[in-house]
């Protein structure tokens, strides 16, 4: 039994050593008067049950570590660790602020200093260039006398020299200034008459290249019935498969019609093409925001190709209507076209939005009521010149209704 007994109080012993050591550890970071420290709290078991809290403060800018204790809670020590750090921070921040007043009131005196030694300096300077001033002032008026009475002399002489001459080149400079008027005369003559022969010219080349460009027109001036249609858009909007379907393809991709129609990213129209159906003419233009960058070529290519056919009856514009928000780049198109065509541009306007096949696309265009948005937005833009424009949506499979109500 007695053995037994010294080998439990050795058990203890061994607990209580084992237990005395930091536990439950946490640091932080903290902001004391402006200043950044450190604040850290463990406690710690002396191995009988007696516990201890323990918090310091480290102040980074100086190093010094603040510690409060505590045996009943962790923020108790914590508020003794930091009203201490914060009393020496705040007596350290009085003694920097002083010191700094200090320093620059001694930098202050300095420059004082410094600013009226340079002010008596510069006064010295003033005197001495006051004196070498008038002393340069005297010389240079001697010099400007002798200068004079040379030039004077020199003058008499060229004077002299020059009314000899003068005498001798009369003569020739009468008969020299007769020809020279008379070159004048034919020079000018010449010039009031060149603008007019290439006036004359130019006109006759202008008449002759309209009414080459009336005769390709010949039948849609003739007849009145006879529409013309301009198809507008981006490359890959769909401009050159809208024109098939209004030639009547109704092949699955309507590819087979006279307009080529693109597979990739390219366009396939680089240059104006004509197409004429029952009474219809459709010009499919190049796609406009190519990459090799041709809109202002396209632009003039397409006021001299609609110059001979004395006007069109609709300008459609096809965007792709999965994507046909109302962006910067479309009201720039817009602007760019009413510059080409006038105000009169809007009230003939059409807006075809393609890609709306059956399903989803056909769905989720309804769903978000896009039509009415676009002709919202274009109203607007065009301050109420056309406050109904008319907006088609068209897809492959969803063509024929489009197509009727289109025509």
């Amino acid at each position: 039994q007695i053995d037994s007994f010294f080998h439990f109080i050795r058990v203890v012993v061994s607990c209580a050593v084992i237990m005395g050591k930091k536990k439950y550890y946490r640091a932080q970071q903290e902001t004391l008067c402006g200043q950044p420290c450190r604040l850290e709290t463990w406690h710690e078991d002396d191995g009988w049950f007696h516990t201890k809290r323990y918090s310091k403060v480290t102040h980074y800018a100086t190093g010094a570590t603040f510690i409060g204790e505590s045996p009943d809670t962790y923020k108790e020590s914590e508020a003794r660790a930091i009203n201490d750090a914060a009393t020496w921070i705040t007596r350290w921040l009085r003694e920097q602020q002083e010191a700094e007043r200090k320093r620059k009131e001694e930098e202050q005196r300095r420059l004082e200093e410094v600013r009226r030694a340079e002010q008596a300096r510069y006064q010295q300077q003033l005197e001495q260039q006051r004196r070498e001033q008038q002393q340069r002032e005297q010389r240079e008026r001697e010099e400007h006398a002798r200068q004079l009475r040379e030039q004077q002399q020199r003058e008499q002489q060229q004077r002299e020299a020059h009314e000899r001459q003068l005498r001798q080149n009369q003569i020739s400079s009468l008969n020299a200034l007769k020809n020279e008027k008379l070159v004048q005369k034919r020079a000018i003559l010449d010039s009031q008459l060149s603008p007019l022969r290439a006036e004359i010219c130019d006109m006759k080349q202008q008449i002759v290249s309209e009414e080459k460009e009336i005769q390709k027109f010949e039948a849609e001036r003739n007849d009145v019935t006879h529409k013309m249609l301009l198809l507008i858009g981006k490359t890959k909007a769909g401009k050159s498969t809208f024109g098939n379907r209004l030639m009547d393809d109704v092949s699955m991709l309507a590819d087979a019609g006279d307009y080529k129609t693109s597979g990739d990213s390219k366009s396939c129209t680089k240059v104006l093409q004509k197409s004429v159906h029952n009474k219809l003419s459709i010009i499919d233009c190049p796609g406009w925001a190519d990459t090799d960058g041709q809109d202002r070529t396209h632009t003039n290519n397409l006021c001299q190709f609609l110059r001979g056919c004395g006007g069109i009856n609709a300008i459609v514009v096809v965007r792709n209507g999965t994507d046909c928000g109302f962006d910067a780049h479309f009201q720039s198109q817009l602007k760019e076209l009413e510059s080409v065509f006038g105000v009169g541009f809007w009230r003939h306007l059409i807006l075809v939005l393609t890609h709306i096949d059956k399903g989803m696309a056909e769905y989720q265009f309804n769903k978000d009521n896009k039509a009415q948005q676009m002709k919202q937005d274009v109203s607007a833009f065009c301050n109420g010149v056309n406050e109904n424009v008319t907006v088609i949506p068209i897809g492959l499979d969803n063509y024929e209704e489009k197509l009727a109500q289109f025509k």
